[in-house]
């Protein structure tokens, strides 16, 4: 007979790090979807590390969720100028809050 191991298995989504007013401790945000057993098991396995202090589970409606885009922009000298966003397609394309991203200063 041949018996195969039970494997759990999970994507970490965002994992950020922070310091905390003690320099001997850091602060750990880890992002992950799943059912219920899946959170269940991040944080058994999160718990039996020695040097966790404390796990705490957010639901997602008790969070704040933000996406950050980086672009490089290339340009010369005859396409410097910035483009307008005069429709509500373009703007909507551009951005979620409808904004344009290139204003002038």
């Amino acid at each position: 007979m041949i018996y195969e191991k039970n494997i759990f298995r999970f994507n970490i989504d965002s994992l950020a790090v922070g310091e905390t007013e003690d320099p001997e401790v850091s602060c750990m945000t880890i992002v992950s979807s799943g059912n219920e057993r899946t959170i269940e098991q991040i944080e058994k396995q999160l718990n039996k590390k020695l040097d966790v202090i404390k796990v705490k589970t957010f639901e997602e409606k008790d969070s704040i969720s933000r996406e950050l885009m980086l672009i490089k922009v290339k340009y010369n000298k005859t396409t410097r100028r910035a483009p307008r966003c005069s429709s509500a397609s373009s703007k909507k394309s551009l951005s979620r809050a409808n904004t344009c991203p290139f204003k002038k200063a």
